[in-house]
């Protein structure tokens, strides 16, 4: 194989790369690469280093262990997730609760209209005060109804569902940093 070509395929130098290391033009690297023209001695004497003679770069590489990632930050990183998981279950929280009310509110306008059923919408005259008021309760209710949309609730469900997927890759994530039994999950249900 030639040494360009296994420089380029193995460590993705580009032609201009390749060039800049051994003083030439790209155009020249190419042809070379293509066994169309011959580097100069000087070059060529260059490319012959040992540090560019192919070898099964891949097969050695297979048998070295798992390369270990260096992280001086850990602690630091492991405490802004937990943080930010904090932060996320105070949301989920909040937005539990304003689908939860908006749920409940809607419960409530079908049951003022259920129980206003036999009421117009409208005065006809000859009514009681009380029917009086039950009629606006009742138009007040439809008029919020139409207003409460399928699209409200929806935007609180997926903004829930997507802070539970990310507590659940934080979890995971702490999980893979500190061991099992450590996420901050655990620590809240513990105060609770």
């Amino acid at each position: 194989m030639n040494r360009i070509t296994w420089l380029a395929e193995q460590f993705q130098f580009t032609y201009r790369q390749l060039a800049k290391m051994l003083h030439v033009s790209p155009s020249l690297v190419h042809l070379f690469q293509n066994d169309k023209r011959n580097l100069p001695v000087r070059n060529q004497a260059l490319l012959d280093h040992p540090l560019f003679a192919p070898y099964p770069i891949r097969e050695e590489m297979a048998l070295l262990p798992e390369p270990e990632w260096e992280d001086p930050d850990k602690e630091i990183r492991i405490l802004e997730t937990q943080m930010r998981w904090n932060l996320l279950f105070l949301e989920k929280r909040k937005v539990s609760g304003q689908l939860d009310a908006l749920k409940q509110r809607r419960l409530v306008l079908h049951r003022v209209l259920y129980h206003t059923r036999d009421l117009p919408f409208s005065y006809k005259g000859g009514e009681s005060l009380i029917e009086m008021k039950w009629i606006v309760l009742k138009i007040e209710a439809r008029e919020e109804l139409e207003s409460l949309t399928v699209a409200e609730r929806r935007k609180l469900e997926k903004k829930i569902f997507l802070i539970d997927a990310e507590m659940q890759l934080m979890d995971q994530w702490l999980e893979e940093d500190k061991g099992p039994g450590s996420s901050p999950a655990e620590g809240l249900q513990g105060n609770a």
